[in-house]
């Protein structure tokens, strides 16, 4: 995984559309505290906000292949509000 840190979010996001599960690692390692503090933000349950974050990270990497991503931080908080 250390491998990846460097990468910018473009090019991690061209990895793991091909599959790559170590860009898809950095990115969660990357954006997990994140999208857990905006989700605590908005139900105020630590165990729901860990569900909802999981869960968005879960469907990022199903749909990895058809996803069409301009900036990955705000896709992925728009994944995490709907």
């Amino acid at each position: 995984m250390n491998h990846f840190r460097n990468f910018s979010d473009e090019e991690l996001t061209a990895l793991m559309k091909d599959g790559e599960e170590a860009a898809f690692d950095e990115i969660y390692h990357r954006y997990w505290d994140k999208l857990y503090y905006t989700a605590h933000k908005m139900v105020k349950s630590a165990a729901v906000a860990e569900e909802i974050t999981q869960d968005t990270f879960m469907l990022f990497w199903i749909k990895r292949e058809t996803l069409e991503i301009q900036s990955l931080r705000p896709y992925l908080a728009a994944m995490l509000r709907y």
